[in-house]
């Protein structure tokens, strides 16, 4: 609502239609409130798509309108929640999505690198496909300096999406099951998707800091996050992307292949250094 998309915000005189709105005659609009691919990720309830319906035509229209004021009318007149609990805990999704959306989907060191602010995640996430091998190049081409920072955004953005989930869950009743249990669940999915992307990476980064030293410790980090990669996306795809009212499972490419062959290889001795071998064969003379 308030900003524009994250590949402009460093080009001069781009704006979200909130600023936008003040500055031009709007005539008409069009808003595309949907994204996804051919493979989907097909959405079961579109109640979160239509707080974007809503919020446009009335920012378009009252540009100065706070969009947080926005969102609680939208959770009263489209959701027909009437306790402020239950409004406010909806209103905190909606303010909190879109700091989660950029720790999540974007590597934020990796984007800042880029010499063209276009394109900042690399397709290692597109529509609803994760690309475990773009991921690991990007782990590569980073600064030793950069990779706690990777981690540590998407740390954030899964307890931010926990945490929501927890209140919104809270609120449930017999009253609001019919509006509120389809967007907890849609938080669930979201949860199993981030936790798979968070470990991913983390074990991903502690393979590359494992190739450097072959240190056991660093080893079985690696091993853990990626079991728990492993786990969380199979509990992703086979829970959660069925759940009523979630969109389908994301999908992937060299998911699998990637994770386990660095589990195979760890669980191999490791190579042994010229100095190591030196060691042994006067050990046994």
């Amino acid at each position: 609502w308030r900003n524009g998309p994250p590949e402009l915000d460093d080009l001069q005189g781009t704006a979200g239609l909130l600023e936008a709105a003040k500055k031009v005659n709007l005539a008409g609009l069009w808003a595309w409130v949907r994204g996804g691919g051919w493979g989907g990720a097909f959405v079961t309830n579109e109640n979160w798509i239509d707080a974007n319906v809503y919020a446009v035509p009335r920012l378009a229209d009252s540009p100065d309108i706070e969009p947080l004021e926005l969102a609680r009318r939208w959770a009263r007149n489209r959701l027909s929640l009437r306790n402020p609990e239950d409004i406010a805990a909806v209103v905190q999704v909606l303010e909190h999505s879109p700091t989660v959306v950029l720790k999540s989907f974007y590597i934020g060191p990796f984007a800042r690198s880029r010499s063209d602010p276009w394109h900042p995640n690399g397709d290692w996430i597109q529509d609803d496909l994760i690309d475990a091998d773009v991921a690991w190049q990007i782990v590569q081409q980073l600064p030793e300096s950069s990779l706690d920072e990777m981690v540590r955004e998407k740390d954030q953005a899964l307890e931010q999406v926990t945490t929501d989930r927890t209140a919104l869950a809270n609120r449930l009743s017999q009253d609001n099951r019919a509006a509120i249990k389809p967007l907890v669940n849609t938080l669930r999915y979201t949860e199993s998707l981030l936790a798979t992307l968070r470990d991913l990476l983390a074990g991903l980064v502690a393979y590359r800091r494992y190739r450097k030293g072959h240190g056991l410790g660093i080893a079985k980090t690696c091993q853990k996050h990626l079991l728990a990669a492993q786990s969380h996306w199979n509990h992703h795809c086979q829970h959660d992307g069925s759940l009523p009212g979630s969109a389908t499972a994301f999908r992937e490419a060299h998911f699998w292949e990637l994770t386990q062959s660095i589990l195979d290889e760890l669980a191999q001795p490791p190579c042994l250094s010229e100095e190591q071998r030196k060691g042994q064969v006067q050990v046994s003379r």
